[in-house]
């Protein structure tokens, strides 16, 4: 049974070590570009990261672990303000709203404030080269964010 427990540990190890690469990955390219798809795609590692230190958050235990965690939500939440403005923008546009109309011009300056905040957070020291730091702090191997992952 050792053998067993031994072998799900390592696999999360691995899928953390896997979802903090892709979050990596899309940490940097976030930092060069906040266009929709970005915001979207950072979220989406942010959200995955998350959800694979909940699942095996009894495998991964401790503080560092819980302070990853709170990393990602930290960039989840930040994004998910850029986001929500990025699908009120969509649906004013599909619902046929005048991009001049008030209301778009509103959500235009609240997403360019939300998009600066998000920046904000990516600028502070703690998100540069993200994925390299945890991978050695967590003691996790080393991942090519690309490798053998479905997005």
């Amino acid at each position: 049974m050792a053998g067993k427990a031994e072998g799900i540990a390592a696999f999360a190890r691995r899928m953390t070590a896997m979802r903090l690469a892709r979050l990596g990955l899309q940490l940097d390219r976030a930092q060069r570009d906040l266009s929709p798809e970005t915001v979207h795609d950072l979220r989406v590692a942010a959200r995955r990261l998350q959800y694979t230190l909940d699942c095996f958050r009894s495998l991964l235990a401790g503080r560092k672990f819980r302070r990853l965690r709170k990393r990602a939500k930290a960039v989840l939440a930040a994004g998910g303000a850029v986001r929500d403005r990025d699908i009120a923008l969509e649906i004013a546009a599909r619902v046929g709203l005048a991009p001049t109309s008030e209301l778009v011009e509103a959500l235009r300056r609240q997403r360019e404030a939300a998009a600066g905040s998000l920046r904000i957070l990516l600028e502070r020291r703690r998100y540069r080269r993200f994925s390299g730091k945890w991978t050695r702090r967590l003691g996790l191997p080393t991942w090519n964010a690309g490798e053998n992952e479905r997005h």
